[in-house]
């Protein structure tokens, strides 16, 4: 798991952290398995990997992103927006 705020990116910038695009572009190249992960559930998946790809110049697929949201996405359940 890679935890994406204060983690692999800052949340003031955005900027990535020094060193974060390199050690993912090791990750990636070993195929190693992972996913990244935020509690941030202003956006969906799509939008935060997009954003994600933007700061560190990377592909993300929205497939790899968990969200605090997301576990309840594959229940049915819908967040609650209250």
């Amino acid at each position: 798991m890679v935890k994406v705020h204060g983690g692999i990116a800052r949340t003031a910038g955005p900027k990535p952290v020094p060193g974060a695009r390199e050690a993912l572009q090791r990750v990636v190249s070993a195929r190693i398995p992972h996913v990244f992960v935020t509690n941030n559930g202003q956006q969906d998946e799509q939008a935060r990997s997009a954003r994600l790809q933007h700061v560190l110049g990377l592909d993300v697929d929205p497939a790899r992103m968990i969200l605090c949201q997301t576990p309840l996405k594959a229940r049915g359940t819908p967040p609650n927006r209250g």
